[in-house]
């Protein structure tokens, strides 16, 4: 039983992770087309906001 727990908690920890690096991914990738003027700054700055709504969501029970 204990195994079991530790795998889940492993395998939890391993898709957080994963949420974490695709979002820091997503965020860097929105500012780049900012920067280059592929998407209006106001509208990629709300999804930005959303995305980091979503990785405090993530993390906020730990």
């Amino acid at each position: 039983m204990i195994f079991w727990r530790k795998q889940m908690s492993k395998r939890s920890n391993d898709y957080k992770n994963g949420y974490r690096d695709a979002i820091r991914f997503a965020i860097s990738e929105i500012d780049e087309n900012i920067d280059n003027f592929s998407i209006d700054e106001g509208v990629g700055n709300e999804i930005v906001g959303n995305l980091k709504t979503i990785f405090r969501k993530v993390y906020q029970d730990e």
